[in-house]
C-alpha cells in the first residue's frame, strides 16, 4: 500500500494513496444548492410543469448559453419568488445545459445572500 501524508496543514498523518486528508481532517462534500431555496418548490412535480418543460425543450433542444444539447434543463429567466404566473410564463422560460443552469443559480444565490436584486426590464 503506498501512502502519503495528509494535506491538512501541520498534520503528518499517513494517509492511502487514493485519500487527501486523514480521518481527523477529512472534509465532508459539500451538497450542491443545499442552501438554496425554491420558493415554488410543489410547482416543479406538477403534470403542467413538466409538459411546460418539455415543450420549451422541444422548441430549443440546444443550451442557449453555450449550445450544448446535454443534460437540458428549463431555467426561470426572472425567478418567480413564489409567483405561480410569472412560474408558468412561456416567455420567462430559457433552456440550458446543467453546467450553464449551475453557474447562473450560483450567481442568484449569492446575489440573495449578499442583498444584489437584480430586476430584467422587458420592453
Amino acid at each position: 500500500m503506498k501512502a502519503k501524508i495528509c494535506r491538512e496543514a501541520g498534520c503528518n498523518t499517513l494517509v492511502e494513496n487514493n485519500l487527501i486528508y486523514c480521518s481527523k481532517h477529512k472534509k465532508e462534500k459539500p451538497i450542491p444548492f443545499q442552501n438554496a431555496i425554491r420558493n415554488n418548490e410543489g410547482l416543479y412535480n406538477t403534470t403542467a410543469w413538466k409538459k411546460l418543460r418539455a415543450e420549451k425543450i422541444k422548441e430549443q433542444p440546444y443550451c442557449s448559453k453555450c449550445g450544448s444539447d446535454n443534460k437540458l434543463h428549463v431555467h426561470h429567466k426572472i425567478p418567480p419568488l413564489g409567483d405561480e404566473i410569472l412560474f408558468y410564463d412561456y416567455s420567462n422560460l430559457d433552456v440550458v445545459c446543467e453546467r450553464c443552469h449551475r453557474v447562473h443559480t450560483n450567481k442568484e444565490i449569492y446575489n440573495r445572500k449578499n442583498g444584489v436584486y437584480i430586476v430584467n426590464i422587458i420592453i
